[in-house]
């Protein structure tokens, strides 16, 4: 629904840095907002 490639699904599973673009085109397939698939963590943190 997002068209996300295997690649960025991978970036996901794996908590690395996905654009915006990514967010969104999630948000817009999940009718939900950017709070609601994921979470600011301050480095250092577990």
């Amino acid at each position: 629904m997002a068209n996300l490639t295997p690649n960025t699904v991978a970036r996901f599973a794996k908590g690395e840095q996905v654009s915006l673009d990514i967010i969104e085109r999630l948000c817009k397939a999940l009718d939900c907002q950017p709070g609601d698939i994921m979470e600011y963590i301050p480095e250092g943190q577990p």
